[in-house]
């Protein structure tokens, strides 16, 4: 049986490749792989190229935002913005667009498709959290606000775009760089309609890449785009993304030089490659600025007691956890923000609540609870293989039972679980994405906890330019967060490893939405 698995794995990846070389070959009868073909494998299938809903790493290639992040200093460099200014007062940021960035269909940019755009996102469901930070966005959408022209963004002229912003924001020009705030052609949606404007011969986009082909669940490529306002620099000419059943079929492909670059996540893949003699070398291992946490819903007794909550995160061994029956890459962690993001606490620092079971037990006894009085305590989760072994750990560490939804017929509405588990991944590496999502003043507070003092050092850390002080906030905060309060437990920062064909040369991003028009081979 396993010989035949291996024949059928074999026989589907040659199919895959030839399918992929096949969609690629130019007119001239050769394929762009002697070119400058960049081969990705896509671990599930492309739905959709929106910015509004779609895969931020696609996204990105295809759409250019006022700046984007640079990968190793994490400070913003303009982009379709060539500069900005910020008033005295640090409310009012204005940007100066570049003279000579077009649409793909040659028509020009201007700063009045970012106000379309932006207006468009307040037509949905819900109004986009990082464009609540701009004036009277919050009002507009919940209609206490008709007049449109006190909304916080708007165009001076055809090249001058202004956001007045609720309060000061140091980290705006940082936040511009993400999916919300990247122009769509809004006639084009409206003519070609919302389900059809991304397909190929119609999508209209703005940045290094265009859309060339897309085969539903097979194959997606892209072009280099001509009329975007950096194409000289831009060397890859080709993208292509294999979409792929298994990391198992990613490998093979590799192997087969099928593909240019692939990522790694267990640990166990990436001690075979580590052996396997020709690869090994190829293996790079990076942060990926993800946090996976237990979050507490402290509506719900006995987890609304912060020794409850302590005792709980003291019975957890992270490192075991993640290394040793997870086999995640990744480093164990005690406070939330993933370094290397911007106000991520120095391991020395000590904030947080280490392992250690006994002192668990010590605080489920002071807090008032034996084995007998303690009432099963329910998980909900995404994860069910994090999620058995964290029960099996708590229960043999505490007397405690914990239920899991999906097992125990009486765990009743998940939404209603003592603790959930999720996990962050960064949009921009900064402590203030991954802390405001426990903010009590957020609608999106999934903890119902209250801490003023939480709440009133993230704001001050927001709106202070002082970087030793926004950083002395941040820590206090997580000190809040993860060890005086025991709010969240930080489990684990990802990482992630990639095995990359020698000839690329590659810029790594820890976001995840990687830069590839800055990517190139070398002719060897």
């Amino acid at each position: 049986m396993r010989q035949y698995r291996s024949r059928v794995t074999g026989l589907l990846v040659l199919l895959l490749s030839a399918f992929l070389v096949h969609t690629v070959t130019t007119a001239e009868g050769q394929t762009t792989q002697d070119k400058m073909h960049l081969r990705l494998a896509s671990s599930k299938p492309i739905t959709s190229l929106d910015p509004a809903d779609g895969d931020p790493a696609l996204v990105t290639q295809l759409f250019a935002g006022l700046t984007e992040i640079d990968p190793e200093t994490f400070e913003p460099k303009p982009s379709l913005a060539r500069s900005w200014e910020v008033s005295e007062d640090g409310t009012v940021y204005t940007f100066f667009l570049r003279k000579d960035i077009r649409w793909s269909n040659g028509k020009p940019i201007t700063s009045h498709d970012f106000v379309k755009t932006l207006r468009k996102h307040l037509d949905g469901f819900e109004a986009p959290k990082d464009l609540l930070l701009l004036k009277n966005v919050q009002s507009f959408f919940d209609g206490e606000l008709e007049d449109e022209s006190l909304l916080g963004f708007q165009a001076v002229d055809n090249h001058i775009l202004q956001f007045t912003l609720e309060h000061p924001a140091p980290l705006f020009p940082v936040i511009v760089s993400s999916l919300h705030y990247r122009p769509v052609p809004v006639q084009v949606i409206e003519e070609k309609g919302k389900e059809r404007w991304t397909d190929p011969g119609n999508i209209v986009v703005s940045g290094p890449y265009t859309l060339q082909r897309w085969r539903k669940k097979k194959v997606l490529i892209l072009a280099k785009n001509p009329a975007y306002f950096d194409a000289a620099k831009v060397q890859i000419e080709k993208i292509s993304y294999a979409m792929l059943p298994s990391s198992k079929f990613a490998l093979k492909m590799y192997e087969e030089n099928a593909l240019d670059i692939i990522p790694i996540s267990k640990r166990g893949q990436n001690s075979t490659i580590q052996n396997m003699l020709g690869i090994k070398e190829q293996l790079a291992e990076k942060p990926l600025l993800q946090t996976w946490y237990l979050g507490f819903n402290q509506s719900r007794p006995p987890v609304d007691q912060p020794l409850v909550r302590k005792a709980i995160a003291a019975a957890i061994d992270k490192e075991f956890l993640l290394e040793k029956i997870l086999r995640l890459m990744g480093d164990p962690s005690n406070t939330f923000t993933p370094p290397p993001s911007f106000g991520a606490v120095n391991s020395k620092a000590e904030i947080g609540i280490p392992f250690n079971f006994k002192q668990g037990q010590q605080q489920l006894f002071e807090a008032g609870y034996s084995n007998k009085t303690l009432p099963k305590i329910y998980i909900n989760g995404p994860a069910d293989l994090v999620l058995k072994p964290l029960k099996l750990m708590l229960e043999r560490n505490l007397p405690i039972k914990i239920g899991l939804y999906g097992e125990d017929e009486e765990a009743g509405d998940p939404e209603d679980a003592h603790i959930f588990l999720s996990f962050k991944q960064a949009v921009y590496p900064d402590a203030h994405y991954f802390l405001s999502e426990f903010d009590p003043a957020s609608n999106a507070n999934k903890l119902h906890w209250n801490n003023e003092n939480y709440t009133d050092l993230l704001n001050k850390a927001f709106r202070q330019h002082d970087v030793k002080q926004r950083k002395e906030l941040y820590q206090a905060a997580e000190r809040i967060l993860c060890q005086e309060e025991a709010a969240v437990i930080p489990l684990f920062y990802r990482k992630i490893a990639f095995l990359t064909t020698p000839r690329l040369q590659w810029t790594y991003s820890p976001t995840g939405t990687q830069q590839l028009w800055t990517w190139s081979f070398t002719d060897n």
